[in-house]
C-alpha cells in the first residue's frame, strides 16, 4: 500500500472512529451490534498504534535517507583526497616495489566500500607509521598533516557508512512493525464497516458521518 493511500486509510478509520464515539445516534445502534464503548475504544487503541508505527516508518526512512547522503559525500570528500595522494605516490615511488606494496599503489581501486575502504586503510595507515614515507612523500607536497586529516575523513566516511547500514536495519524494523499494526487495524476496521453497512442499510446518510462509502449495490 503506497504511503498515501496509508495516510488517506488512516484518516478514514479515524474519522469513522471519532463520530462513533462522538455521536450518540451512532454509537447507540451499533452498540446493539456488538460495537459497545469497550470495543470501540480498542478500535482506537489498534488505530492509534498503526497511527503511531505509520509515523515511525516514515521518521526512520527519513533518517536512513539522510544517513545514506551523509555516507556519499564523506565517501566522496575521502575518495577525492585519497585518489590525489595515490597518484602522487606511485610518482615517488614508481621504482621501489616494496613501497608500491607497502602503501597498496598497484592495481585498479575497488568499487566496493569493503575493497575501497581497505585499500584506502593500507595507504594511510603504512604512510603515517613511517617517517621516511612522509618525507618522500612530502616532496611532493603531501604534508604530514594532509595525511592525517585524510585519514580522519576515511574515519569519519566509515563511521557515516555504520550508521547508514544501522538506519537501513532500523528503517526496515519499522516498516515490519507498521505493517503489522496496519494488518491488525485492518481485519478489525473492516469487520466494523460490514457491520454498519448493515445496522445503517435503511439510514445511509448515517453511513456518510463515517466516512463509509455509500454503496449502490442490492441486497443478496
Amino acid at each position: 500500500m503506497p504511503t498515501p493511500n496509508i495516510d488517506q486509510y488512516l484518516e478514514d478509520a479515524h474519522t469513522a472512529l471519532t463520530n462513533l464515539q462522538n455521536a450518540p445516534e451512532l454509537r447507540t445502534p451499533m452498540a446493539d451490534f456488538g460495537y459497545d464503548p469497550t470495543r470501540v475504544a480498542s478500535l482506537v487503541a489498534l488505530h492509534e498504534a498503526a497511527a503511531t508505527a505509520h509515523l515511525a516508518h516514515k521518521t526512520e526512512y527519513a533518517e536512513q535517507f539522510g544517513a545514506t547522503a551523509a555516507y556519499e559525500s564523506a565517501r566522496e570528500t575521502t575518495h577525492t583526497a585519497y585518489m590525489r595522494h595515490l597518484k602522487l605516490a606511485r610518482v615517488v615511488y614508481k621504482n621501489n616495489v616494496t613501497r608500491l606494496h607497502q602503501l597498496g599503489l598497484q592495481g585498479e581501486r575497488l568499487q566496493s566500500y569493503s575493497g575501497w575502504k581497505a585499500q584506502a586503510e593500507q595507504f594511510y595507515t603504512a604512510a603515517l607509521a613511517e617517517t621516511a614515507i612522509q618525507t618522500d612523500l612530502a616532496t611532493l607536497g603531501i604534508t604530514l598533516t594532509a595525511l592525517q586529516d585524510a585519514k580522519a575523513l576515511l574515519d569519519a566516511a566509515d563511521a557515516a557508512w555504520h550508521t547508514q547500514k544501522r538506519e537501513a536495519g532500523e528503517a526496515q524494523e519499522a516498516t515490519q512493525a507498521r505493517d503489522a499494526a496496519l494488518d491488525a487495524l485492518q481485519v478489525a476496521y473492516s469487520d466494523l464497516i460490514t457491520v454498519a453497512r448493515v445496522a445503517f442499510e435503511d439510514d445511509p446518510q448515517k453511513l456518510e458521518r463515517m466516512g463509509i462509502t455509500v454503496s449502490s449495490e442490492g441486497g443478496g
